[in-house]
């Protein structure tokens, strides 16, 4: 081997390695899939988690869309939501899908009893957010789980037509 190539695999090994470092800790989309502490829950579809170093990750649910606090059931989905990730040792395991315009991660969420998502949509405590279903790779739990929650007339699904959705609220109310 000359003498060029030798001077240059440490440089490549040390240049790797910082690659792999940037990979894993550089952005929200490539946190680990460990035990995340729930430091607090905003409503029925956002909470703040713990990072291993300490640092808030804030999280917007994928798949689903919840009530906003000052629509009917707001406050009793956000309570709903507090709920589980008590069930769930106020520990998650996080499923980054994106980073949304306002830098929160969007990520499907699991704990001890599966997918956050479905147990807030089987409840009725959610709607499926169909306008981003595409970026939801558990979107078939999520529709059968609003399905049931429809059918039993139980959370949002005992409003008259579901409710208004929050969507349509926060569009209303800007």
């Amino acid at each position: 081997m000359s003498k060029t190539k030798i001077a240059i695999f440490p440089k490549i090994k040390s240049l790797s390695a910082a690659i792999v470092l940037l990979l894993l800790f550089g952005c929200p989309q490539n946190l680990a899939p460990n035990n995340y502490p729930v430091k607090r829950v905003s409503d029925g579809d956002t909470l703040v988690a713990s990072d291993s170093a300490g640092k808030d990750i804030k999280v917007r649910f994928a798949c689903i869309d919840a009530p906003e606090l000052k629509q009917p059931l707001g406050e009793e989905s956000r309570n709903y939501l507090r709920s589980i990730i008590n069930k769930g040792n106020n520990k998650v395991k996080l499923q980054p899908i994106t980073t949304d315009r306002y830098g929160r991660t969007v990520a499907q969420l699991w704990n001890g009893n599966g997918l956050i998502q479905s147990q807030m949509a089987i409840a009725g405590m959610a709607y499926g957010y169909e306008q981003y279903k595409k970026d939801c790779p558990n979107w078939p739990a999520i529709e059968s789980t609003q399905a049931q929650a429809q059918e039993a007339k139980i959370g949002v699904w005992k409003l008259q037509d579901g409710g208004q959705r929050p969507w349509d609220y926060r569009k209303s109310n800007r």
